[in-house]
């Protein structure tokens, strides 16, 4: 692959990568702006606690457990800059993990190809939720109100 013997050409594809995630957003979003569709219509809105699906008591939970696991991710952050028994333990398990993948030469090796991986992951995340669970659904219960997306949507939740 380039990627390995050229470096530039990582960066490069990270800035496609990008390129090709928010055309289609940019676009959703100028039809939104002109058009009498919604967010709200695209299932763009703010998220909300729903207990009815599973109760009260396992919803709240469930979100503490989350909570938790936040916490003990922070701990693990914060020793990793802190402690060197918690850097060399995780030095080991990324090595361990780095064996295992099979596109490695995709991942960022210098501190600027960090920073525009973290531009990807936020990038992903957002342009995603437009795109595949807002419009697309949208879209297709429009195009075709006589078919069930409904399990379709489950599934992208």
């Amino acid at each position: 692959m380039r990627v390995l013997t050229d470096p530039a050409s990582r960066i490069r594809y990270y800035q496609i990568l990008m390129l090709g995630l928010w055309l289609p957003t940019l676009i959703i979003l100028i039809v939104v702006a002109n058009s009498e569709l919604t967010l709200e219509e695209l299932r763009v809105i703010m998220p909300s606690i729903n207990t009815k699906a599973l109760g009260p008591v396992v919803t709240y939970i469930v979100i503490g457990v989350s909570l938790l696991y936040s916490i003990l991710l922070l701990y693990y952050a914060i020793g990793y800059f802190i402690g060197d028994n918690v850097k060399n333990q995780m030095i080991l398990m990324k090595q361990k993990q780095m064996k295992q993948i099979a596109f490695t030469e995709l991942l960022p090796v210098t501190k600027k190809d960090k920073v525009i991986w973290n531009q990807v992951a936020w990038t992903a995340g957002v342009t995603e939720e437009i795109i595949y669970r807002g419009f697309l659904i949208f879209a297709f219960n429009t195009l075709f109100p006589e078919w069930s997306f409904g399990s379709f949507y489950c599934v992208l939740q």
